[in-house]
């Protein structure tokens, strides 16, 4: 019986090889292949063989958003977060309409404890797309500013993500 790790790493697997087997065969949209396998290694845990294929995605396409803000969460969970912000002030600064960036410049920001920054970023994002988890950064960034008041009322529309019983 296989564990939910080995069928992920199955999954995973398996998409890697039809991405592979899409780019050899020249079926669909090279960036979107390319998008693709670097995703499907990143889930594997393969940083490695991801960054190769977003090398490649942005050697094509310097200001690619998606392989820009991609690159950025890989120096993101290297705790290289000047080089994070940099890549998503330039995908930002090219694709101003592309929220995925913010949300992870967001994140760079909170990591850094560099708050006011953050709210910004996720104020942005809630106001295009308003799921729960971009609600909850926002009102955690709310609450490390010490604006309880406003976290109280994020929280309180929360009804998958677990909120202490104080903050409701």
């Amino acid at each position: 019986m296989l564990t939910g790790t080995a069928i992920r790493a199955s999954c995973w697997s398996d998409r890697i090889r039809l991405w592979n087997s899409a780019i050899w065969s020249g079926s669909g949209s090279k960036p979107r292949v390319l998008i693709n396998l670097s995703e499907s290694w990143m889930a594997n845990g393969e940083r490695g063989a991801a960054r190769i294929y977003l090398d490649e995605l942005l050697r094509i396409h310097p200001h690619h958003p998606a392989a820009l803000t991609n690159l950025s969460i890989q120096y993101e969970r290297e705790s290289q977060f000047d080089k994070a912000e940099a890549l998503l002030l330039e995908c930002s600064n090219h694709h101003p309409q592309f929220w995925p960036a913010f949300h992870r410049l967001g994140h760079v920001y909170f990591k850094r404890k560099e708050f006011l920054k953050a709210l910004p970023c996720f104020e942005r994002v809630v106001c295009v797309s308003p799921q729960e988890n971009h609600r909850f950064n926002l009102a955690a960034t709310y609450l490390a500013l010490n604006r309880k008041e406003e976290a109280r009322t994020i929280f309180k529309t929360l009804e998958t993500i677990h909120v202490p019983e104080g903050l409701k």
